[in-house]
């Protein structure tokens, strides 16, 4: 998996200066290019916890964290390290 700058969302490769690698949860398989949100007039390049379990919503990613079922299983039920209220858009679902 290519990591990317929580920051500004490109690659080590064509980051020029000040690169802070976007942490990605444990367990996860998702690309982290697909973790980008307009949150307070920019786009912020987070991973959401993997919730504890997998609730089934729009194009097979989970209604709660938006994290597909093979994260899921790589963390096996496990409680999120962060709570959900730690993100801003958390409040949306």
């Amino acid at each position: 998996m290519i990591k990317i700058c929580k920051k500004c969302g490109k690659t080590e490769e064509e980051h020029c200066s000040g690169f802070e690698p976007l942490e990605t949860p444990e367990g996860c398989v998702c690309e982290p290019q697909s973790w980008a949100f307009w949150c307070n007039g920019k786009y912020e390049y987070r991973f959401r916890p993997i919730c504890h379990e997998f609730k089934p919503g729009p194009y097979g990613y989970c209604a709660r964290c938006e994290h597909d079922k093979k994260c899921h299983d790589q963390t096996r039920g496990k409680e999120p390290t962060e709570p959900m209220e730690r993100y801003c858009w958390a409040d949306t679902y």
